[in-house]
């Protein structure tokens, strides 16, 4: 077994969550050298069966598509336990305590994966061989004294396979991430602005951007970008 991580940004690597699937709570944490170097997270069992799961903590970049570069930090925090094996309907609580002892200047981001050995799911699965595995990724992070976000943004237009988008390159050069908003997005083509459709909306809505990190997000064509040079403004909240 490894260790935990520190903030939590919940996401599921799972087709879909059986009854055999376990849940991670908080979804979101903090940690820092005063009171927030410890932490407590819970483990539950919603399923039929008893469930077995391995806790570690991984170190955490982006990569340009916005996919996670992890690197095993097992001596980063210190995870008790850090391996559960749960009974229907059981909770565990898990103690989380980062180990450094000096705020960053700029923050760390870390992975918590959670994850679940594999589980046998009946008599025909057994058969086929078939077994199921739930991971859980959460997203924990070591907080600087004055948290800073600072991204700024450039559009382009691209091709690709006889697809046309715009690809907007996010930049966050300030000491802390940033989660954008489809409204903090003002994205014009010649004098004329996008509304967004569904489509548009989530390509850019509730992107992650760590400190120091560039991404590029893909926006699809519609005909409101044939309308001139395109140009976008990035409209972060006070604070941020």
């Amino acid at each position: 077994m490894t260790s935990l991580i520190r903030y939590l940004s919940l996401v599921v690597l799972a087709a879909a969550l059986p009854a055999h699937a376990f849940k991670l709570t908080p979804i979101e944490a903090e940690f820092g050298p005063s009171r927030l170097a410890v932490q407590t997270f819970k483990v539950e069992n919603g399923g039929a069966l008893p469930a077995a799961i391995e806790l570690s903590v991984h170190r955490r970049n982006m990569a340009i598509d916005g996919s996670d570069v992890l690197t095993a930090a097992p001596d980063d925090f210190n995870i008790y336990p850090d391996q559960i094996v749960l009974q229907p309907g059981e909770t565990q609580s898990v103690r989380v305590q980062w180990t450094g002892s000096e705020q960053p200047a700029t923050e760390i981001a870390y992975r918590l994966m959670a994850e679940q050995l594999p589980i046998d799911l009946g008599d025909g699965a057994e058969r086929s061989g078939l077994r199921l595995m739930v991971k859980y990724l959460a997203a924990l992070y070591v907080r600087p004294a004055e948290p800073d976000a600072r991204v700024s943004a450039q559009i382009s237009r691209e091709e690709a396979a006889d697809t046309r988008y715009a690809l907007v390159r996010l930049k966050n050069d300030g000491n802390a991430h940033a989660i954008v908003q489809a409204p903090m997005f003002v994205i014009s083509a010649g004098e004329r602005v996008l509304e967004f459709n569904a489509e548009q909306r989530e390509a850019v809505h509730g992107k992650n951007v760590l400190a120091g990190a560039e991404r590029e997000l893909r926006v699809p064509w519609s005909e409101a970008l044939d309308g001139g040079p395109l140009a976008i403004e990035l409209r972060l909240p006070p604070g941020d």
